[in-house]
């Protein structure tokens, strides 16, 4: 009898390490494949002077050696400047529209391509605190040659908006910036929108502490509330980590990830741009 019950234990201990290898693997190839360089995303889907907007090529390279390709959007009326890093699908061209929203309002636009993405280099793209190298990079470039067009405000779309987080971090000092629709909590954002149940666990630590680390900056949070890679109470962990008064979370009624849409226009502009000139 015992040894028909331990040769069951050792059959199901088998089976479940099998199943738990398959998972690893499974996850594994996963992780790889999501961060993996796009070809369909190294070419820009649209120029700035297609749009009538004229613009400087500049390229910088980070501490660990990855050439990061960019544009400078100048305006005249230098109001100030708007560096807006696009989500995880995307190169820096997709961001025109928001770009062009801003310039008919005076501001200047940096656009970036983070790295294995559109014109930049690398072969793995990421979701967490290298991606700040490339945002500090073109601030420095800013500071160095644009710094007449006036202060910068930080705005990030989806994962742009981690690598917002993480580069505000780095440099330090940031007064301004917009999220829009950022994964926070990375496992939870799996789980709901790749109906994941057996997601891996994801440290939140480290974008934890870059939160700590710009405590003193406003943030201006925007989400819609059927979006599945950032949920309100997930909003307001992350805006809680803010100490400015002029921080807060603007939730927009059934819209899913992006904010940014012609339903959404008035409001947009309104919480925006009162956000932006104070």
């Amino acid at each position: 009898m015992m040894k028909r019950i331990s040769t069951t234990l050792i059959m199901c201990f088998a089976f479940a390490l099998s199943v738990w290898a398959q998972n690893t693997t499974d996850l594994s190839k996963m992780k790889s494949s999501f961060e993996k360089r796009r070809p369909s995303l190294d070419t820009m889907s649209v120029m700035p002077n297609d749009i009538n907007l004229n613009y400087e090529v500049f390229n910088v390279t980070t501490m660990d050696s990855i050439n990061v390709a960019s544009w400078f959007i100048p305006n005249e009326l230098k109001k100030g400047t708007v560096l807006m890093v696009h989500g995880f699908n995307m190169n820096k061209s997709h961001m025109l529209k928001r770009a062009s929203l801003f310039h008919k309002n005076g501001y200047s636009i940096l656009l970036l391509d983070l790295r294995a993405r559109g014109e930049s280099g690398g072969n793995k793209a990421s979701t967490g605190s290298k991606n700040a190298f490339e945002v500090a990079e073109v601030y420095n470039h800013y500071k160095n040659n644009f710094a007449n067009y006036g202060d910068i405000t930080f705005y990030g779309f989806s994962h742009g908006g981690r690598a917002v987080i993480f580069g505000a971090s780095m440099i330090g000092n940031v007064e301004k910036v917009i999220l829009e629709s950022p994964p926070y909590q990375l496992g939870e954002s799996f789980k709901r929108q790749y109906r994941m149940p057996n997601a891996p666990k994801i440290s939140e630590a480290p974008i934890n502490a870059a939160l700590a680390n710009i405590s003193n900056t406003s943030i201006l949070l925007l989400i819609g509330d059927k979006d599945t890679a950032i949920i309100d109470s997930e909003a307001k962990t992350l805006i809680d980590y803010s100490t400015n008064k002029e921080s807060k979370v603007v939730i927009f009624d059934n819209t899913a990830h992006n904010v940014f849409s012609d339903r959404n226009m008035s409001k947009y502009e309104n919480v925006v741009f009162e956000f932006i000139s104070k």
